[in-house]
This record gives structure tokens, sequence and C-alpha cells, in this order.
């Protein structure tokens, strides 16, 4: 307890030190006194007393440095004396400090900003359940010059029962919705899609549900789901609108549910999902392709597994249907992460090896800066050691006055990073 106490007093004392300073020099003086008076009433004269007493007492300032060394933490008092001394070192030459600042914070911001932007693009775990097993399926249209081609609804409903690397397959199309009612008419972008569709995400509504396989087919009653930041700015965040109808295409439909302000699949710019809702009709062409499918991998199955299933199921349907079906190169499988990033990992590294140059040379710049700046102040340094001070304190000093400049061009250099992260993401696309 007594350990605890001691170093309690010392924190204090290097946390507070004024006060500590007030304290020991309240000390030092009543020490004094009661040395005068014990001189008083051997005879001699208050004046003579206290002269007795500081000669007894000894040297007034080398008894406090004694004590601040007991009574704190000496390395960390020491470190206090050093950042202060540095600071005001650097204030007297502004020029020098503002330059070194802004030169660390312009390569710090740049890099900081880059590297966000490439975690956020290419490392960041998608918000998706287990979303490294999520799958974008296509068709292979090389031949007509899209690789990466929509497959037919009949084509879809073939992989879907005929596969047996995968959990779930959904399919979604895109469609524009004109909003009515409550406000003036909008135009927004939305997707019809399957009733698996969310379940397969994992993802989950704030308000409400998602769709049940009886809302996917074109009898039932017509629902939709709507994104978080549509619901904020078209309806004002109103929690009771799940239940209530609004109006998509003159059509009236139930809001089931309010996604999550984070959810954004496939892109930013679905603002609305309604169910598919295919009819028999729809659902028997195989030469009309436009559905976009995502799936969901079996647990432990292969990348290239899933490829050879589906390849298989492609020459299967080419054999039972060579009218629509015989100029297909067959199926493709990406993830999902190399699907909407895949194609920027080039011009980032590029970028990330253009601004880590830039914050290379800048720590190149300051070193020089610092160098020169050392030519000058040699005489300084040679008498502070010739007063006494060691070489480890000059040393430690130096580097104290160099963290002091790091310290605060990364502290700018955060800030900057982060307006310019924000220009940067306005930069990528929707999709």
């Amino acid at each position: 307890m007594a350990r605890l106490r001691r170093l309690l007093c010392r924190l204090r004392n290097v946390l507070r030190p004024f006060d500590a300073e007030l304290e020991l020099a309240r000390e030092v003086d009543a020490h004094l006194r009661l040395l005068a008076e014990d001189f008083e009433r051997q005879g001699l004269t208050p004046r003579q007393a206290l002269v007795a007493a500081r000669r007894k007492f000894g040297g007034v300032e080398q008894a406090k440095e004694l004590h601040r060394d007991a009574r704190s933490f000496l390395w960390l008092d020491q470190l206090r004396q050093d950042s202060h001394y540095a600071c005001r070192t650097l204030a007297r030459n502004p020029g020098f400090t503002v330059v070194a600042v802004l030169t660390l914070a312009l390569g710090i911001g740049a890099n900081t900003a880059i590297f966000s932007l490439i975690y956020a693009v290419l490392w960041r775990p998608l918000p998706f359940h287990a979303p490294e097993r999520l799958v974008m399926v296509w068709e292979d249209q090389t031949r007509y010059g899209f690789p990466q081609g929509t497959p037919a609804p009949a084509n879809f409903l073939d992989w879907r029962t005929q596969n047996h690397v995968f959990e779930d397959m959904a399919a979604m199309v895109w469609q524009d919705f004109t909003v009515t009612g409550n406000g003036n008419p909008e135009r927004i972008a939305g997707l019809r899609v399957m009733a698996g569709f969310f379940p397969l995400l994992g993802v989950q509504p704030i308000l409400g549900r998602t769709f049940v396989p009886a809302e996917d087919r074109p009898e039932a009653a017509p629902t939709a789901v709507l994104s978080y930041g549509f619901w904020q700015r078209r309806f004002g965040g109103d929690r009771g609108l799940v239940g209530r109808t609004i109006s998509l295409n003159g059509a009236v439909r139930t809001v089931v549910g309010i996604m999550p302000a984070g959810f954004q699949f496939p892109s930013r710019q679905a603002e609305v999902w309604v169910p598919a809702a295919f009819t028999s009709r729809e659902l028997a062409e195989r030469d009309s392709h436009y559905l976009t499918v995502i799936a969901r991998l079996k647990g432990g199955t292969l990348l290239s597994e899933a490829e050879a299933n589906m390849a298989v199921i492609a020459r299967t349907l080419e054999q039972q249907y060579p009218v629509s079906n015989k100029d297909l190169a067959g199926v493709r499988v990406i993830p999902l992460r190399e699907q909407y990033a895949g194609g920027m990992r080039l011009p980032l590294a590029v970028l990330l090896a253009t601004v880590g140059t830039v914050l290379f040379v800048a720590c190149a710049n300051v070193a020089h800066l610092l160098l020169a700046r050392g030519m000058f102040r040699r005489k300084e340094i040679a008498m502070r050691v010739a007063l006494g001070a060691g070489r480890g304190r000059v040393l430690r000093q130096l580097v104290t006055e160099c963290l002091v400049l790091a310290v605060t061009g990364e502290l700018l250099g955060v800030a900057l990073s982060t307006t310019s992260f924000l220009f940067l993401a306005r930069l990528i696309p929707e999709s």
C-alpha cells in the first residue's frame, strides 16, 4: 500500500509540477525558519540566525534538485523538460518548423488516404455473411464480345437445379421506378430480386422483414423493401412506414422492410427491391439474356470445383438446346470481391507506389533540413556540453525535437488524409 502511495505521489508530481514546486518551496522555507529559530534561541539576531540557517542547510537549489529526483520519475520529468525546450526551440524558428511539418504532413496524408482507399476497396471484409463464399455467375459470351454475359432465365433455372456446388443461387434484374405520393414524383433505380436474395447475402433489415417465397409469384400481393437512404430522404425515417403502401410505377406496393444504412448491393444506386415474381413465360425464355446471378458456395467448395461443375452443366445445356446455347463458351464463376475490385488492383498498386515515393522524398527533405540546422547549432551544442550536459542528454534533446516535428506532421497529415479520402471516395464508380 505504501508503495502504491509513493507511485501515485510521483505521478502527481510529474503531472502537476507547479503544485509540486510550490509545496517543495514551502517545505524548504519551513525548514529554514526552524533552523533560524534555533539559532535565535542561542542568542543570534534574526538576521544572523537566517544567515547561519542557510549556511547549515546548504545549497537550496541543490537540495530541491535532489528532492525532485527522489519524489518523481526522473526520466519522465526530463522528457517533459526536453519536450518543452523542443517546442520553444522550434517556435523560435517558425520558417524551418512550418516547412518541415508541412512536408511530413503532405507525405503522411497522401499515403494514409491512399492506403485507406486500398483497404476499403481490396482488403476490408464485405458486409455480408461469409463474404469469401459469395460469387457472381456469368455466361461466357466471349464470341459476342461479352466474357461476363447475363444468362437467360431458363438457363439460370437449370443451373440452380443441376449444380451441386452452391448452397443457393439468386437472380436479379435492374428496373427503374417512378415513386409518386408523399411529395413530388421521383425516378429511382431498383431491383427485381428472387425471394432468396437477402438470405443468400446473410443480411437482415433494421425494420420489418425481407421477402418470403410466397411473395415471389406473379399472383402475390405486391411488396417492396426500401434502402435506408431512400427511406430517410423520401419518408423522413418514418418507422411506421412498414406495413403501409407506396406507389411504384403506378402500382401500390406494401413496404415490408427497411435495409440497414450500410447495405449496398449490387451498388449504391439501388434504392428499392421488389420480388422478381417471374411469370412462367419469362422462366421459359432461353433467348433473352438479362439476369444477374449471385450464388453462395457450399462450405469447403473450391472455386475451381464450382467452375468445373458449371462447365459440365453448360455443355449439357448446349447439347439439349443447341439453337440457343450453341455459341456459349461456358460459365464463369467470379468471387464477389474480385468482381467489384479486381479491375482496380493494378491502378491502386501504382498509386500506392507513387505516394510511397512521395513519402520517401518528404522524409529525405526533412532529414536534409535537420542536418543543415544541426550545422548552425554546433556552437549551441558545444556550449551545452561545456556547461556539463552529457552527450546522452544532448542526443536525447535532439531526438525529442525530431519527435515533436514528426508527431505534429503526423497529426496534420491524418487530418489532411481524411479530406483527401472523402475526395477520392467520390471518384469510385457507383458500381
